[in-house]
């Protein structure tokens, strides 16, 4: 993990010391994506050092999992999810209903994919590389919950730069969310069978849908919109809890 930070960090804090705002040129640009990618870099750099191929290669088994079935459809659950935040931020919050053109909307399978390159690969270290090692020993709940609390200090720079989604939003409800997300990316990736691919392509539906939402329904209310996004998060988060209780439960009424 302190690779992680270290690979990230050090151009997001050379890029807070410059410009401070990603989006004013090529050069802070580079050095802000550069650090978006910093789990993934740690993840192979450690899987070679410590294992060699068999480590790179068991890094790479997640992403080849690609057959999935019926779990591809858990990638259509963000864009319902930011809908209704958005709906109750523009219900109870300051924001006001602004449906976005359809210039905006035909934006979205360039938001879906820059979802997926600059922030679903990040999924390479979390879920590919640091759930398998945390999760035999402490469970997928605790599990779960630690890497959403390194997740959230690992974005800690962001808060810091102009023009980021963090800039605008609460680090308590951003810590709180990333926990949600990351309960939910666990049921994902130990439900599919191990597979990186679709906890890549589920983080970056994510991102990429709530930038849509966000501009095109309640723009400029992102801070209120994390809040309703992380109930929805949770709830969900909570259904195969809920479901593996009520099976144990059945269970050891039969045998009972």
């Amino acid at each position: 993990m302190l690779l992680t930070f270290i690979c990230s960090w050090t151009p997001w804090v050379a890029l807070i010391a410059t410009t401070g705002d990603p989006l004013v040129g090529p050069a802070s640009t580079a050095l802000w994506v550069a650090g978006g990618y910093g789990p993934t870099i740690a993840a192979l750099l450690t899987a070679a050092l410590l294992d060699g191929r068999a480590g790179l290669r068991h890094l790479f088994v997640g992403l080849r999992r690609w057959r999935l079935g019926r779990w591809y459809l858990a990638l259509v659950l963000p864009l319902p999810v930011a809908l209704a935040a958005a709906l109750v931020t523009v219900a109870t919050g300051p924001a006001n209903l602004e449906i976005a053109g359809l210039g905006h909307w035909g934006l979205l399978p360039a938001m879906l994919l820059g979802g997926v390159l600059l922030g679903g690969l990040e999924e390479v270290g979390w879920r590919g590389y640091l759930l398998p090692r945390l999760q035999p020993s402490i469970g997928p709940i605790a599990a779960s919950i630690v890497i959403g609390l390194v997740w959230s200090l690992w974005h800690a720079p962001l808060f810091l730069l102009t023009s980021t989604s963090q800039a605008s939003l609460s680090p308590t409800w951003f810590t709180l969310h990333a926990v949600a997300l990351s309960l939910v990316l666990t049921w994902l990736y130990n439900g599919s069978g191990g597979s990186v691919l679709l906890t890549v392509l589920f983080h970056g539906v994510v991102n990429g849908a709530y930038d849509a939402v966000i501009g095109g329904v309640a723009p400029g209310a992102s801070e209120t919109f994390l809040v309703p996004a992380t109930v929805v998060l949770a709830a969900i988060a909570a259904v195969p809890l809920i479901r593996r209780r009520r099976l144990r439960a059945t269970g050891q009424a039969r045998t009972g």
